[in-house]
Parts: C-alpha cells; sequence; structure tokens
C-alpha cells in the first residue's frame, strides 16, 4: 500500500496579500478608486456636454470643479490630522465612506436624476450642487485617507511597506485605464444619474470591505490631549525636525511643480508638437496611464535592490531626463514611447514616498504628517497648473526660438523647465539625505495582527 496515500492533504489558506486585513483594504480602495474615475469624468462630461452645452462659461464651469477640490484638500487636510490622530482610524474610515455615499446620492436626487424625475434645476444651481458635493467628498478623503496610512503602518511589516505601496499605486492606473473609457459611453447612452450611482456604489463598498477587515482600533484613540493648537504644532515641529521627511516634502513640492504643467498643457502639446488630432490625446493618456501601472508593479524590485531613499531621489533624476527627451518630441509615436517611458521612474517616486513616510513616523504622529505632506503636495500641483496655464498664454504666447540646433516653443520650453524641476528636486534630495540611512526599527506591528 502506498503510504504517501494516507498522508493528509494541507488545507490550502487564502492567498492574502500580505495580510487579510490588507487585502480588504486595498479591495476597497481599488473599487473607490474606480468609482472616483467613474465620477470625475461624468461631472466633467455632464457639465460640458449636458447643462452647459454651447455656454461660453463652460470651460470655467470645468474648472470649477478643480478649484472644488483644491480648495477643501489645502483648507481641510492640514487641521484633520489632529483629529486623525486623535480618533479610532476605523470609525473614520467607515465614517467617510458612508458620508460620501450619501452626499453623492443627495446629488442624484437633488439634481433630479432618478428614473421618473422629470423636474430640471438652473445651471447655476445645479453647479453649486455638484461643487458643494465634491468639495465635501473632499474634505472627507482628507479624514480617510491618512487615517487609512495609520492603519497600514500597524498591519505591514515594515519590510513589506514597498511592497504595499505598489499594490495601492497599480489601483491608480487601472482606474486610469478603464474608468474613463467607461464612464463615456455610460453618461451618453444613460446619463449621468447611472455613472454616479456606480460612484455612490463604490464608497459602499468601501465600507463593507473595512468593516470586514478586521481592523478593532485597538491602540488608536489617544487619552492625552493638550488641546487642538498644542497637538498640530507637535506635528508640524516632528516634521520639520525630520530630516527625511523634510526632503520628502520638498522634494516632491519640487517635482510637482514641474510635474502639474505638463498634465495642465499635454492636450496642447498633442497638437502643437506632435502634430496629431486632438481624437489621440486619450491615447497618449492610456500610454502614460500603462507606463505607470508597470512602473508600480516594478517598483518593490527596484527599491529592494537600490533601497528607498535612493530610489526616490534616483527616479526623480530619471523622470527629469525622459521628460526633458519628451519635451523635443515631434511626432505621436515619438511622444507615446516617451510618455510611457517617462511614466515608469514616476511610479517608482510615487510607490517609495508612502514607506519612506511610515518608516519614520510614529503612528501617532501619523495622521498630522499626512496632513502636511498631502496639501503640499496639491498646492504645489494647482500652482503649476495654473502658472503653466498663464506663462503659456502670456509670457510665451507665440514664443520660438532656436538654440543648438533645436527649435524651442511655448509648451516644449514649458515641459522642458518641468523636468528640470524634476532634476533639481533630485539633486537637492541626493545631496540632503547623503550617508542617512532608514530608521533600523519596524513601526509595523507583525503581519496578521489586527488593530
Amino acid at each position: 500500500m502506498d503510504s504517501s496515500a494516507a498522508q493528509p492533504v494541507p488545507a490550502r489558506s487564502f492567498p492574502w496579500l500580505i495580510t487579510r486585513t490588507y487585502t480588504f483594504l486595498l479591495a476597497g480602495q481599488s473599487v473607490s478608486v474606480l468609482g472616483d474615475f467613474l465620477f470625475d469624468t461624468t461631472l466633467i462630461l455632464w457639465i460640458a456636454a449636458g447643462f452647459a452645452r454651447h455656454q461660453a462659461w463652460a470651460p470655467a464651469a470645468v474648472s470649477g470643479v478643480l478649484l472644488a477640490t483644491a480648495i477643501p484638500t489645502i483648507a481641510v487636510g492640514l487641521f484633520a490630522g489632529v483629529f486623525v490622530d486623535r480618533w479610532n482610524r476605523r470609525t473614520i474610515m467607515l465614517t467617510c465612506d458612508a458620508a460620501r455615499a450619501t452626499l453623492i446620492t443627495i446629488l442624484i436626487v437633488g439634481s433630479g436624476l432618478l428614473p421618473g424625475e422629470r423636474f430640471h434645476l438652473a445651471p447655476i444651481i445645479q453647479l453649486a450642487l455638484i461643487y458643494v458635493t465634491v468639495a465635501l467628498s473632499t474634505a472627507c478623503g482628507q479624514f480617510f485617507l491618512p487615517a487609512r496610512s495609520a492603519i497600514i503602518q500597524r498591519i505591514v511589516p515594515a519590510a513589506d511597506l514597498p511592497k504595499a505601496s505598489s499594490y495601492s499605486q497599480v489601483a491608480m492606473p487601472l482606474a486610469t485605464l478603464i474608468g474613463p473609457p467607461i464612464a463615456a459611453p455610460l453618461f451618453f447612452a444613460l446619463g449621468p444619474g447611472w455613472a454616479l450611482a456606480a460612484d455612490a456604489a463604490s464608497f459602499l463598498v468601501s465600507f463593507v470591505a473595512v468593516w470586514l477587515a478586521g481592523i478593532n482600533g485597538a491602540g488608536d484613540v489617544r487619552t492625552e490631549r493638550r488641546g487642538y493648537a498644542a497637538e498640530l504644532r507637535e506635528g508640524l515641529s516632528f516634521l520639520s525636525g525630520n530630516r527625511i521627511l523634510v526632503v520628502v516634502t520638498v522634494t516632491a513640492v519640487i517635482a510637482m511643480l514641474g510635474g502639474g504643467a505638463i498634465n495642465a498643457l499635454d492636450v496642447f502639446f498633442v497638437r502643437q508638437n506632435l502634430h496629431a488630432s486632438l481624437s489621440l490625446y486619450g491615447l497618449l493618456g492610456a500610454g502614460f496611464g500603462a507606463g505607470l501601472l508597470l512602473g508600480a508593479i516594478l517598483a518593490p524590485l527596484v527599491i529592494e535592490r537600490v533601497g528607498l531613499l535612493r530610489s526616490f531621489w534616483g527616479a526623480a533624476l530619471a523622470a527629469g531626463c525622459v521628460v526633458i527627451v519628451y519635451a523635443r518630441a515631434d511626432s505621436f509615436v515619438w511622444g507615446l514611447v516617451l510618455g510611457f517611458v517617462a511614466a515608469l521612474p514616476i511610479a517608482v517616486l510615487s510607490v517609495a514616498v508612502q514607506p519612506i513616510v511610515l518608516r519614520v513616523t510614529p503612528n501617532q504622529m501619523m495622521g498630522r504628517v499626512q496632513a502636511v505632506l498631502n496639501p503640499a503636495i496639491s498646492l504645489a500641483t494647482i500652482l503649476s497648473i495654473g502658472l503653466a496655464g498663464i506663462i503659456d498664454s502670456t509670457l510665451l504666447h507665440g514664443f520660438h526660438a532656436h538654440l543648438l540646433g533645436l527649435t524651442f516653443g511655448p509648451v516644449d520650453t514649458i515641459f522642458t523647465a518641468g523636468g528640470i524641476l524634476f532634476l533639481a528636486g533630485a539633486l537637492y534630495a541626493s545631496l540632503a539625505l547623503r550617508g542617512v540611512q532608514m530608521p533600523k526599527t519596524e513601526t509595523s506591528e507583525p503581519a496578521g495582527n489586527p488593530i
């Protein structure tokens, strides 16, 4: 008799990503990010091709959505950190998901988008309702995101933080590739209500995922409180006194001062420099999204070989070089290829940031540190977008120059400056972090230990 036949077959555990708790959080985040892209694309189409169609103020109305996102990111983000560090992070996440689902449901009902509803709001009232919904939903996000980062710090071992950051970053380009192509036909076939309902449902899925994740919140709530202003100063003092956090923040701000300009003017680059139809603009974005996806997947391998800090400034250096070359592209094919290549180091840069911050920040400070870092990056991006548009329309309007056999126009000159900013950030980080080592101690609890 074959003795091996009597051996019990070992039970197979479910293939969790890092930990069971993290897998649930990642699943909820992925669905929520996809819902956000559906929501954002639908709002733009709803305004531009809907109630503001053929109106001279339509571009300004679409820009107002960006403003409605920017204001709470900056105004609420800084002050949310103290409360994120005070309150139960699981409760924060559940409350924010429920609130955002409710806000979008109110927008659907209040705008007359339910089946069978027949009333129509005046455009100004409709815009106001959209802006308020976007602003309040964004404000909720300023509590949700730092709370999730603090939870991830507690449940993921320090050695697995780059991998966790990679998984989180993968969700963004996937949503970029899937969300807008779904949102557009959904809007034109069924109207905005269905896409908005999908976004509301995505927050409910995130709510259920957080609920099932097995997070009990033990150790989250700080009993010692010294007043809001004192705790805020404590957080700012910690960040400003931590060399690594200062370098990460400054470098990210410098990089986004260049990156925002590229996002703002890429549509004009397609027409003026790549000499292509604007109908190909979406394909260019898809190429960039594919690069982000591949870069996020490869980032943990790069970080493991090179190290977190060197990967951070090295990725900024590589991104700057490729962006400068991208600015010289003069055909759509080259623009598509270089855009894909530029996205690779940008993805590595994005993946490296989170584990660096989580490794050097005590859990009780996580809300306040994230509440400075995130608004600072958002503010730099907004300033870059605004300045790029102003410079292109005024100082460099009609600009053409020749240097070393190269021809420079308005958009490619701004893109070149953006690449130089990436290089400046990389140079600063490489010098400021010379000789600096990541902390040896792990701030995370053992894998699978829910908080």
